[in-house]
């Protein structure tokens, strides 16, 4: 995917290098000077940063249920159900010496975006090497992967149509990361607490030394160490396993991450980047692994390392390095090996002295922990329940939700970019705004009424995925995630283009009626500019009914062009609805009789 090409993509992708510029020479001019008080306050924002969007929860009420445990050679593996009050699981495999009766460090190993989870080989390799190494090792499905996966080959095809096992996998938490936003959380919360609960789980164990807990995981597993080591003090070491580089090669590359790695308005002001990750986890010790023939440009991974080196040093923890295999993205014999030594030298003071010559690879079976029910109540039921709690909350004045849409669109003017506007006048006091893709504009040229014609910034793309029914990653998304990580929306930057266009129209020509047009993914944005606005009819072309099947319907398909982080806190689309003058339905056949 290369997204940069994109008009739209690129306009934010910018704002947002500029940002990245401008942190880059405060940070360098900061460890240049040595100001080693100056550099720990820089720890704290960062971390301050990290646990306002992440929100750690330390006590929580769970149930720990051992499944089953199984001697196989040198170890034990134990298949364990960590269950929170609310009904949420977690299936966590167990790798532990069988000498019970010692003290191990124990390792949490979060996986990366590969469908089967903690049970893929290379995973249990990983895990038997540092279990052999004479250390308590625990890996977990997080949402939609391994055990946590509901769906069937079939209907991830239906879904996710010539898409790659692990691209199915991010598209998966992209939805429920999409959902998380219109929520007014991240995902990546989700994930956190999946992790800090295995730590949990961990310090029950009396096989466990509480004072040497370390964290890692190859990819998506990787960020989500970080993010442990960051908000978990318990955590005394950790390494992300090819997740780390610098945010301006990515974004003007494959894109701008996913959805659990974009936090609303991370970096809004002061351009949050990757390595202000590792700033937010000091004093914790830490090596990056990273792999030569990565994705993850290994140039910004040369500038992370020499940035966060250049840290501890100034500091006096001289307990942070980055090592290199010649590998691609996968955790391969090279970066397990790495990560053994990194490992055992942290805990055990000692290099590596095993290798995986007793590997035994595990079947399903024995690492299953769920049951078909535990599978069903792991998955959207916590955002299900936030969504029902959050529609009690919703202003129950009209005035009062006006108010919240108009900060909603005022705050993403900044974002709103260029808009493709053609005005056609004809003398009439009435005037038609037309917000649809080009393939439709002809159906409106002939209309006798004043017409204005509206695109803007990524509506084009927006409309096409909605009405094409695409789903996945794809410019769209990345569209919107740059406005996310800028503290801004989508549907309310182009709410905010739309109500520009309008205004100048209506100062070279002032009209009696305003009908606004729209279709598609262009629904929530129409109904925002019809709820603040002076629009006397709002026409709705294939419109989304709600935005609330993301979170009903297992096989959604909503385009990113539709969505608001936060919106849910104020309305739905029925709710936008009821704040417009009026509103009718029609389809893209008779779309001409408006």
């Amino acid at each position: 995917m290369m997204f940069y090409d994109n008009k739209c993509y690129k306009e934010l992708a910018d704002r947002l290098c500029v940002k990245y510029a401008l942190r880059d020479s405060q940070v360098k001019a900061m460890l240049s000077s040595e100001d080693a008080k100056a550099c720990l306050d820089y720890c704290n924002r960062m971390k301050t940063a990290m646990k306002d969007r992440l929100k750690p929860v330390t006590e929580v009420e769970g149930e720990i249920k051992l499944v089953s445990s199984k001697i196989i050679n040198f170890f034990r593996v134990e298949n364990v159900i960590f269950q929170g009050k609310n009904g949420e699981c977690i299936p966590i495999n167990v790798y532990s010496p069988l000498d019970d009766s010692k003290k191990y460090p124990a390792v949490v190993v979060s996986v990366g975006h590969w469908r089967e989870g903690k049970r893929l080989e290379v995973n249990q390799r990983l895990c038997q090497h540092l279990c052999a190494e004479g250390m308590v090792v625990a890996i977990y499905d997080p949402m939609y992967q391994g055990e946590r996966n509901p769906y069937t080959d079939q209907m991830l095809e239906r879904m996710f149509p010539g898409v790659s096992e692990d691209i199915q996998m991010v598209n998966l938490h992209m939805q429920s990361g999409n959902a998380c936003y219109l929520l007014g959380d991240n995902l990546g919360e989700f994930f956190l607490w999946d992790s800090m609960r295995v730590v949990d789980y961990l310090l029950t164990r009396n096989d466990v030394d509480p004072e040497r807990i370390a964290a890692t995981g190859q990819s998506g597993g990787g960020t989500q160490s970080v993010y442990l080591a960051a908000c978990d003090d318990r955590v005394t070491c950790y390494s992300p396993i090819q997740s780390i580089t610098k945010e301006r090669l990515t974004i003007t590359g494959s894109g701008i991450g996913d959805c659990e790695q974009s936090m609303m308005g991370i970096s809004e002001d002061d351009g949050f980047d990757y390595p202000d990750m590792l700033w937010g986890a000091y004093p914790a010790q830490c090596m990056i692994n990273a792999a030569r023939k990565d994705f993850f440009g290994i140039e910004g991974v040369y500038e992370v390392n020499d940035e966060l080196a250049t840290l501890y040093n100034l500091l006096g923890k001289n307990r942070f390095h980055t090592r290199y295999s010649n590998g691609e993205h996968w955790l391969d014999e090279e970066a397990r090996n790495i990560e053994c030594d990194f490992l055992c030298n942290a805990l055990l003071g000692r290099d590596s002295e095993k290798d995986e010559s007793d590997f035994v690879l595990l079947s399903e079976d024995e690492l299953k922990c769920f049951t078909d029910c535990e599978t069903r109540v792991s998955q959207k039921f916590a955002l299900r329940n936030r969504l029902d709690n959050i529609k009690l909350l919703r202003p129950k004045d009209d005035s009062k939700a006006r108010s919240e849409l108009i900060k909603l669109i005022e705050k993403s003017r900044e974002s709103r970019g260029n808009c493709e506007t053609h005005f056609a006048t004809r003398d009439s006091n009435k005037l038609i705004v037309v917000l649809t893709g080009r393939s439709l504009w002809d159906k409106f040229s002939n209309n006798v009424d004043d017409t204005l014609f509206v695109m803007p910034m990524g509506a084009e793309e927006g409309i096409e995925k909605q009405r094409n029914k695409i789903a996945g990653y794809d410019v769209v998304t990345g569209i919107f995630y740059e406005a996310v990580v800028l503290g801004e929306g989508y549907a309310s930057s182009i709410a905010a283009q739309v109500i520009d266009a309008v205004e100048k129209a209506e100062s070279e020509r002032k009209h009696s009626h305003i009908t606004l047009v729209a279709e598609g993914a262009m629904t929530t944005a129409a109904l925002l500019v019809g709820a603040v606005t002076r629009i006397n009819k709002t026409v709705l072309i294939d419109p989304i009914q709600s935005l609330e099947s993301l979170f009903t319907d297992e096989m959604h398909n909503i385009s990113e062009a539709a969505m608001e982080p936060g919106l849910m806190k104020i309305a739905d689309i029925p709710e936008l609805k009821k704040l417009n003058m009026s509103v009718e339905y029609t389809t893209v056949q008779n779309s001409i009789l408006v």
